[in-house]
């Protein structure tokens, strides 16, 4: 049962943002940055209704899209800069080739993309000898 003056609406939202924004942050770091006590915030974060809030997970599903065409965007600019031959000749290119791979990334990240492709083009009688290889690796270093 609560006790005491009820959480204002702007700090209840604040609590809700971070939240929503960093879920692995703890009941302590959530008290900490809000200067609300860690009872309360417990109490906020156990109750469905609050948590529950489609406004703000639509909200937060738009700012994920403008953060992924802002990372397109830069990436492209990069890859525009990386095309004149002066930037070309220069050791920052490698720089620039950096940048833009790793606003690709993000922006698949983001976007719930694979930032990693692999294949394996073995037959398969060595890919299956591969896997009792380290399935023995696997025992031996358990000790099953």
């Amino acid at each position: 049962m609560p006790r005491g003056k009820q959480t204002p609406g702007d700090k209840r939202e604040l609590v809700k943002s971070l939240i929503y924004l960093n879920p692995e942050l703890s009941q302590h770091d959530v008290a900490k940055a809000t200067g609300i006590s860690q009872s309360t915030i417990s109490n906020l974060m156990n109750d469905k209704d609050f948590m529950d809030d489609d406004t703000f997970n639509q909200y937060r599903l738009q700012k994920k899209r403008d953060q992924i065409v802002k990372a397109l965007d830069i990436a492209s600019a990069y890859i525009d800069h990386l095309k004149q031959p002066e930037v070309i000749e220069k050791a920052s290119a490698r720089d620039s080739a950096i940048v833009a791979g790793t606003m690709i990334d993000k922006a698949q990240l983001l976007a719930g993309e694979a930032t990693v492709i692999t294949e394996n083009r073995k037959p398969i009688a060595d890919l299956v000898k591969d896997t009792e290889v380290m399935l023995q690796e696997l025992k031996q270093l358990t000790g099953s």
